[in-house]
């Protein structure tokens, strides 16, 4: 029986589509190192526990020119961040909207209410707060938009503003 070796390997490089020949020895060398299962990286970690979690931190994209370190300390500073939006979601405001202090401009009703630690570039999420009539409901649907401004969180209603008084809780201030 003739015994045949494989001492090289013909590859389509899909960078360039360019064919490599690749010889038995580099693949072995690459094949040793190239399980990183069990490595070990040293990066910085921004992450925090979820009380020091107090503010937002832009991550650029991952690039494929990335470090593991670079790598892992991106998704670290992520994990911090998710760890900031659960503690804003977690701050709620009790507030009622009261029929009587809708303001007419032109055709859109606003009313303010005064929220400490609301900031312009806030985007609360608002809900009913409650379990709501049919009335109540389809008043609450009158409410269009919600803007922010320092301290303040003003609400808008388009053609109709509710004649009644709506509960609404606020979240992630």
């Amino acid at each position: 029986m003739n015994e045949r070796y494989i001492s090289s390997i013909d590859a389509i490089d899909v960078n360039d589509g360019t064919v490599k020949n690749y010889k038995i020895k580099d693949i072995e060398a690459r094949s040793a190192v190239a399980d990183t299962k069990d490595s070990k990286t040293t990066f910085l970690s921004s992450d925090s526990g979820d009380s020091s979690a107090t503010a937002w931190t832009s991550v650029d994209a991952l690039s494929n020119t990335e470090t593991h370190a670079s790598i892992f300390a991106k998704i670290s500073q992520m994990f911090k961040n998710i760890r900031f939006l659960y503690n804003r979601l977690l701050v709620q405001n009790e507030v009622t909207l009261s029929a009587l202090n809708w303001t007419l401009d032109g055709t859109t009703y606003t009313q303010s209410i005064t929220i400490n630690g609301v900031t312009a570039s806030s985007n609360p999420i608002y809900q009913y707060n409650g379990d709501p009539s049919v009335d109540q409901y389809k008043q609450y649907c009158y409410i269009t938009a919600l803007i922010t401004t320092k301290n303040t969180v003003t609400f808008r209603c388009n053609k109709n503003c509710p004649t009644i008084d709506l509960p609404i809780l606020i979240r992630g201030i």
